[in-house]
């Protein structure tokens, strides 16, 4: 049968080229413009081992989810189960037009062989609208609370359409989600853009699937994104040696401390953070000894002592709650520690910074603006008289949506009126303290930051400035790092108060 369709395609061929050899007309369309989409390419798209690739025709694609660790500004991505060209896919759309990210929690889907991942490859197929155009997006890995991108792909929509990607997948292990995003359309906008994934296959080392349990569930990890009940850290430092899975009441990898991280954690007003996952919601915090001292750990009624936000995967230990069980005196305090939890346990990250207030924001305006820019360069931003209107109004706060190397970000603002004709506010722990640019406190947490009304009043006042009318109407977005602002948004400050439920 493939023997006789082969045949017929090249009768096919021959009589198309003697027809244009006889009779071709200046007129013709360019080869450029002919789709190079064949029935050979297509099938190609869809050669993969069934029985242990995913195809969705089993109906089940509960193990992909709608990510937000990548870009925290990122609406929905809606996921739908659909026939397409006699085959199942899932339809990928964003609820808002925009960039769209499709997790994959490898650890769920693959179980123990998530770790000899070495390539994934995917048959997707894009659309939008009657636009021809490319499309394009990226493959990220996320590592706890860190990713990056490890390939980009693209498709022109008339020509290899659908189309097999295939990526490497660097030190597997460490891997917990895969993320497939659409980012960009050479329409200059995402509207009407629909990404199909058809098939999605897992390979080992000899180039063999891997078996996938598509019955699995995705379980959403945003930990920078739920800062409820936390305060806000600044100045912080990461601990390494910790990130790990753990079996219930196995105490961690022990962090011995250097003397930075020692002297940050016996300095009074700090506070040690950790990004966590376990089927409790209980962590803690524990010094060896000859009686351990556990800190944070559940009391007797089960009221959780440790700081831990609504989502039950970041927890706070502060530094009194540090002296209240190991002593007042922190020279005396040892050296290392672990964490522990009641049930399995995985540890993605620990920092420890200072501890300052916690914000939130209430009906925020989003700016609209973004952009990824070298160290020191700026993310500029025109206010629109709305957006001028409530940040000009006493209680406002300004938040940024950000990823920076070094996980600094500040406001700055221009205008004829100030000295030098700009200043910075809320540069965090870039330190600065001069007459026009201060550090008070602003929250910049390596993803989001905060810098509030009082903060930007305090400087224009130094300034001589008085009258919030007279203020800048343009700002900007800088880091002394390279760095990516996802978005800028300008609202009502709300402070946020926490509190772990326990009483001396």
């Amino acid at each position: 049968m493939k023997r006789q369709r082969l045949l017929a395609c090249l009768v096919a061929a021959a009589i198309a080229l003697s027809m244009t050899a006889c009779g071709q007309s200046s007129d013709a369309p360019d080869e450029e413009a002919v789709p190079e989409v064949t029935e050979t390419d297509v099938e190609d798209v869809f050669v993969f081992d069934d029985s242990a690739s995913v195809t969705f025709s089993d109906g089940k694609f509960a193990f992909l989810g709608s990510d937000r660790m990548v870009n925290s500004s990122a609406k929905e991505t809606n996921l739908e189960l659909v026939d397409k060209d006699g085959r199942k896919a899932v339809k990928v759309t964003s609820s808002d037009n925009g960039k769209m990210y499709v997790a994959i929690g490898m650890k769920e889907l693959l179980g123990s062989g998530a770790a000899k991942v070495k390539s994934v490859e995917f048959g997707l197929e894009t659309s939008q609208g009657d636009a021809f155009t490319a499309t394009s997006g990226n493959v990220y890995v996320v590592s706890g609370d860190d990713n990056e991108i490890i390939d980009s792909w693209s498709i022109y929509l008339e020509k290899k359409n659908p189309k097999k990607i295939s990526v490497e997948i660097p030190n597997a292990s460490a891997v917990d989600y895969l993320v497939l995003s659409l980012e960009d359309s050479g329409a200059g906008n995402l509207d009407g853009a629909i990404l199909y994934i058809y098939t999605i296959s897992f390979k080992d080392e000899e180039g063999n699937a891997i078996k996938a349990n598509t019955s699995a569930e995705y379980v959403s990890l945003e930990p920078a994104d739920d800062r409820s009940n936390l305060y806000g850290i600044r100045d912080f430092l990461y601990v390494e040696g910790l990130a790990g899975s753990y079996s219930e009441w196995t105490p961690s990898e022990k962090a011995v401390l250097t003397e930075e991280l020692l002297e940050k954690m016996r300095t009074e007003g700090s506070v040690i953070e950790i990004s966590y996952r376990s089927e409790t919601g209980n962590v803690w915090m524990g010094f060896d000894g000859d009686e351990p001292i556990m800190i944070g750990a559940p009391d007797e009624d089960g009221n959780g002592y440790a700081y831990i936000n609504d989502s039950g995967n970041i927890a706070q230990i502060t530094y009194e709650m540090i002296a209240e069980a190991a002593g007042n005196d922190p020279s005396k305090w040892p050296e290392s520690f672990f964490i522990e939890s009641d049930s399995e346990l995985e540890l993605f990250k620990v920092r420890i910074g200072m501890a300052g207030q916690g914000y939130d924001i209430a009906d925020a305006i989003d700016t609209g603006s973004s952009g990824k820019k070298p160290e020191w360069k700026q993310v500029d931003i025109t206010l629109s008289d709305e957006e001028f209107e409530m940040l000009k109004t006493p209680g406002s706060i300004i938040r940024v949506d950000y990823k920076s190397e070094t996980g600094d970000c500040w406001i700055g603002m221009n205008g004829s009126a100030m000295q030098a004709g700009w200043f910075r506010v809320g540069i965090g722990r870039a330190g600065y303290d001069t007459e026009t640019s201060v550090d008070i406190d602003a929250m910049a947490d390596g993803k989001v930051c905060y810098v509030t009304y009082d903060m930007i009043d305090t400087i224009y006042k130094r300034l001589g400035i008085d009258d919030p009318e007279t203020w800048a109407t343009h700002i900007f977005v800088e880091s002394n790092s390279p760095f990516e602002v996802y978005a800028v948004y300008i609202g009502k400050e709300v402070d946020i108060t926490p509190d772990n439920g326990h009483t001396d």
